[in-house]
């Protein structure tokens, strides 16, 4: 719990050894109250979680807050400005699975740990925001962690139930910004909204209704200037995930969307070469859910071609 003087700032806060440079709102309220946590951006391509901390931020005042609220609205600067997927432009990493990071590595490895050190592993609650990548058709959904304490799980759950997505997905992995939160003891959870490059006004909005729903529910937003407003539906919890890797370079053509009902042995997609000759025909292992799927022509060997759910 915290009780400090009430106020909003900004901040630059500046990754040792790296170009990084993190913008950061931090609301501390009238009231006491617990330490709440948003990132977004951790990938630099994925916009609408961005774009809602932005504009949550410039809205909340002091009196709406018990507690502390924190909120990283580019966590990933350098890639965010290379208009990159996936990667920091800084060393060519993956952020998100550099999780808990080096203070002693390269770039990204220093900015994981900038952030696992000085922000998440201080919070009560860690809400990330992600997106579909600039190559992904992307279902909304929520992540909760499961690698990790029994109390801790649970809390996550419970604040992935405040999320307006159709799927909530258990996660057994150990990486990720949220998975490593919740090891280290604090109730994280992961939403997704949107993808494909863009910032539309329905994601960024989604994201905002939520946002709101989950720090109500946690106890750090009060008063009633922005209740949380009705559920369209409750997030159906996942048997599992299962994902489609590429198996080399390859041009991907696919008439899938998001959310589309697969069946086994369905074809999720087809491959060529650069002379148009077929190389691979991808199909359903099960019965599943489309949660997302490469949009991109361009598909790299070990990368995702689809992602589906089992009910």
């Amino acid at each position: 719990m915290t009780a400090h003087t009430a106020g909003k700032r900004r901040t630059l806060a500046a990754v040792p050894g790296g170009r990084a440079i993190l913008p950061v709102t931090e609301i501390t309220g009238t009231a006491p109250g617990p330490r709440a946590l948003i990132t977004a951006g951790i990938h630099g391509g994925e916009y609408p979680g961005m774009a809602a901390s932005m504009e949550l931020a410039a809205a909340l005042a002091p009196e709406d807050i018990a507690g502390t609220l924190t909120i990283i609205h580019a966590a990933n600067p350098c890639a965010f400005w290379a208009r990159r997927p996936e990667l920091n432009e800084e060393d060519g990493k993956n952020l998100n699975r550099e999780f808990p990071g080096d203070p002693r590595g390269t770039s990204t490895e220093r900015l994981a740990h900038l952030l696992m050190d000085r922000f998440i592993r201080r919070a009560d609650f860690y809400i990330d925001c992600h997106s579909g990548d600039i190559h992904e058709d992307l279902c909304p959904h929520v992540y909760y962690s499961k690698a990790c304490a029994e109390s801790v799980s649970r809390a996550s759950r419970d604040m992935a139930l405040a999320a307006d997505v159709p799927y909530m997905v258990p996660s057994i992995a150990q990486g990720g910004a949220y998975n490593c939160g919740a090891a280290a003891g604090v109730p994280s959870i992961l939403i997704e909204h949107g993808g494909n490059g863009l910032c539309t006004e329905d994601d960024v909005a989604a994201f905002r209704r939520d946002l709101v729903r989950i720090l109500r529910r946690t106890g750090v937003l009060i008063g009633g200037r922005f209740p949380a407003e009705p559920m369209k539906e409750t997030p159906r919890e996942v048997k599992k995930v299962l994902y489609v890797m590429a198996e080399e370079d390859s041009c991907w053509r696919t008439a899938l969307r998001q959310g589309d009902p697969v069946k086994k042995g369905d074809i999720l997609g087809r491959t060529t070469n650069l002379f148009g000759d077929e190389r691979r025909t991808y199909r359903a292992e099960e019965d599943g859910v489309l949660l997302y799927i490469n949009t991109s022509f361009a598909l790299l060997k070990g990368k995702v071609a689809a992602a589906y759910v089992v009910i």
